[in-house]
């Protein structure tokens, strides 16, 4: 499962280069993110898609950074954690953020809005291949965050709490 089913974007400064996948991912401790869901996670692997402007996203183009902490395997999946940080070319409303997340996919995803974190935010969750992914998501301006695991329990005040994480990044 890659971050581009949840496509999250944050903005950062146009001057100096950008910084690597590694160093996006190193701003928030591995024990930061095990206090939050209370069990203990391995350090983060990051990766980073960069998405080209078209008209079938509207022009907007962006580079996102997904931080996951646990193993890439199915029996390590229900308990995976990522933090999603990226780079948009404009400021995205929230109907533009909530399409970008609906059209990542063809799937039965579950949309509606989130107000605690305090910027235009989406509480999300999708079944592919009997796994269930939560996740939310939020924009500020042409920076946007978000977390999501991949489990059937995790509390939308967890999630809260993950995505507040990424906004370090």
């Amino acid at each position: 499962m890659t971050s581009s089913v949840v496509t999250t974007s944050v903005a950062q400064a146009s001057s100096g280069p950008a910084p690597s996948a590694n160093a996006i991912c190193a701003k928030v401790s591995t024990k930061s993110v095990s206090g939050i869901v209370g069990y203990d996670l391995p350090a983060p692997t990051a990766s980073t898609i960069k998405l080209k402007a078209t008209k079938k996203n509207d022009e907007i183009s962006s580079v996102e950074t997904s931080c996951t902490y646990g193993a890439d395997t199915a029996a390590a999946l229900p308990k995976n954690v990522v933090l999603v940080y990226g780079v948009t070319s404009k400021r995205l409303t929230a109907a533009e953020l909530k399409t970008e997340l609906s059209q990542a996919q063809t799937l039965n995803m579950t949309i509606v809005p989130y107000r605690g974190l305090g910027i235009p935010a989406y509480y999300y969750v999708f079944t592919i291949g009997g796994i269930t992914i939560r996740g939310i998501s939020g924009s500020s301006g042409v920076q946007e965050y978000g977390a999501f695991v991949y489990s059937k329990t995790t509390p939308k005040s967890k999630l809260a709490a993950l995505a507040r994480l990424a906004e370090k990044y």
